[in-house]
């Protein structure tokens, strides 16, 4: 009976009134508290005329859904279960490359998005949330880690149907989302100055609500400022104020992500649209990405899929407009010149052999044996391991081939998680 209703419970922070307003969230009403006692809404006394218009200003306390400012629980809303906003969804995608690829810094600010991604080593420890700061109807794209404390890296609006970049965070500028959908920003020049500022959501800007600075170098005695912009910063003077309360002044919200680990499940990348029947017909529980390249300049790309050790474990090709696997292996590498190279090994020796692409096949041109028991090197004109012609090389020329098409890295190979 309480669904979207608004309820105000004084001396709600514990006892009685604790309960009461438990029992009102229960019921689906939005609760908000005020008392003297801390609490994670909002702290001070019911007889004080302005603690109620500041408490007033703070919560929207009509009979309405929730709005800019109303009441919120402590943890945020996930997303609607909406569709992902066209708009964003190269945003989304840019970052799961940037994930995958390990992007450091520099790449990370070409592509305007937070250096602080360049620090991430798994894709689980990021990801994204929509939800609507500013309650115009539409959702903003949050960029958030998964960790004790949560920072945004990232936030996107649309306003007029358009991508705005509101704010890209970094190590000594971060951005928290608190208490009323309020963002804390956090930003420091040094150890002797720092700003913390509590702003809103507005037409896809941040607006300035209040100012707290710590500036030891203007006045050491009386280091902390506070205003509501750079034109009314006053000293706090109270003994009695501490750093705390710039964090209590709202409880932190936090934001329940989608991980960009998560982020394609389901769906195979629309690139791989040529390989898709292929890749119904093979188990790929063990496949965790893929790359795609032209190897042999014909202007089609071959498919390669790596394991979750980023060891090439196949490679297909489309022949007469179907895909076909063209080689298989348990170590397979891709060498400079998309050379592809085969390692085999029993008790005893290792065989190495080179495959050339060519109309969608992989051609064997070299073949390379070394019999550890004997201690001699062998050339294989077969290229098969169980029906060898052997020649005997020198471990000179052994070593010339092998030095001749060194492999390429995982990630030179440009490779996606596999969906």
């Amino acid at each position: 009976m309480f669904q979207d209703a608004v309820a105000v419970v004084t001396g709600g922070a514990k006892g009685i009134g604790k309960v009461i307003a438990q029992e009102f969230k229960k019921a689906g009403a939005h609760v908000c508290v005020i008392d003297l006692l801390p609490n994670d809404y909002f702290v001070g006394d019911v007889g004080d005329k302005a603690a109620l218009e500041a408490f007033a200003n703070t919560f929207d306390l009509s009979l309405a859904p929730r709005t800019q400012n109303a009441p919120v629980e402590t943890t945020a809303p996930t997303e609607s279960g909406t569709a992902i906003p066209e708009a964003y969804q190269p945003v989304i995608a840019k970052y799961v490359t940037a994930l995958t690829e390990h992007w450091g810094g520099e790449a990370c600010s070409n592509a305007d998005i937070s250096i602080l991604v360049s620090y991430v080593t798994s894709p689980s420890e990021l990801g994204y949330a929509l939800l609507d700061l500013d309650n115009d109807g539409t959702d903003e794209l949050i960029i958030a880690n998964d960790a004790e404390r949560q920072v945004i890296y990232d936030l996107y609006s649309l306003v007029d149907g358009k991508l705005v970049h509101v704010f890209t965070g970094w190590d000594r500028n971060s951005y928290e989302l608190r208490e009323g959908f309020r963002i804390l920003n956090i930003g420091s020049n040094g150890a002797a100055s720092a700003d913390y500022v509590y702003c809103h959501l507005s037409n896809g800007q941040l607006v300035t609500d209040s100012l707290i600075r710590f500036d030891a170098a203007t006045d050491p005695d009386h280091p902390w400022f506070r205003g509501t912009s750079e034109n009314d910063l006053a000293p706090i003077t109270d003994e009695n104020w501490s750093e705390d309360e710039i964090y209590s002044a709202a409880a932190s919200l936090p934001i329940t992500i989608t991980p960009f680990a998560d982020a394609s499940a389901g769906s195979y990348d629309p690139a791989l649209a040529d390989y898709e029947g292929y890749l119904s017909t093979i188990d790929t529980s063990s496949i965790k990405y893929y790359a795609l390249r032209d190897l042999d300049g014909d202007g089609q790309d071959e498919l390669l899929l790596y394991n979750s050790g980023e060891t090439l474990m196949k490679v297909a090709a489309i022949q007469n407009g179907t895909a076909q696997e063209i080689l298989s292996g348990n170590v397979l590498d891709l060498c400079e010149g998309n050379v592809l190279e085969a390692w085999e090994g029993v008790s005893g020796a290792e065989q190495r052999t080179y495959y050339r692409v060519e109309n969608h096949t992989a051609v064997p041109f070299e073949c390379i044996i070394y019999n550890i028991d004997e201690n001699q090197c062998y050339r294989d004109s077969n290229y098969d391991f169980y029906e060898e012609n052997l020649t005997p090389i020198t471990e000179e020329e052994y070593n010339r081939v092998v030095n001749t098409y060194p492999g390429m890295s995982f990630w030179d190979c440009n490779p996606k998680p596999l969906g």
